[in-house]
C-alpha cells in the first residue's frame, strides 16, 4: 500500500477544504458600478478588508483633483451592516452610502471577504 490511506485522504481533503473557504477574495469597483460579493450556499460574508476613497493613482479614471490619499474610514463597518450572515451581497461603490471623503476626487470601493461556515 502507498503512503496514502483513506484516512490520511480524508484528513488532506478536509485540510484542503478548510482553506479553500477562507481563501479571502478581493474585488475593486470604480465609482458608481455595483460590487457583488457571493459564498456559496451555507457559508456567509465576512469582510476582512474594505476601503471606500482614493488611496492609488492607478486604479480607476480620476478625472478630478489628483487626490490619493483619501477614504471612508467607516467603510468596512458599512459594508459589514448591509452583508452580514448573507450568502450575497450587492452594494454600489456611492458617495450617497459611504459618504464623501475627497470631494471632486473620483473614488472606488476595494473590499476583501472570506467565506465562513
Amino acid at each position: 500500500m502507498g503512503p496514502f490511506t483513506t484516512a490520511s485522504l480524508m484528513v488532506l481533503l478536509a485540510c484542503v477544504t478548510a482553506t479553500i473557504a477562507l481563501w479571502p477574495t478581493r474585488l475593486r469597483v470604480c465609482k458608481d458600478q455595483m460590487m457583488t460579493m457571493e459564498c456559496p450556499r451555507g457559508r456567509t460574508i465576512l469582510i476582512t478588508y474594505a476601503m471606500y476613497g482614493r488611496l492609488g493613482s492607478n486604479e480607476c479614471p480620476n478625472n478630478g483633483p489628483s487626490s490619493t490619499s483619501c477614504h471612508t474610514p467607516q467603510s468596512g463597518n458599512i459594508i459589514q451592516e448591509r452583508c452580514h450572515d448573507l450568502w450575497i451581497c450587492r452594494i454600489k461603490a456611492s458617495t450617497s452610502i459611504f459618504g464623501d471623503p475627497c470631494p471632486g476626487t473620483d473614488k472606488y470601493l476595494d473590499v476583501e471577504y472570506i467565506c465562513a461556515y
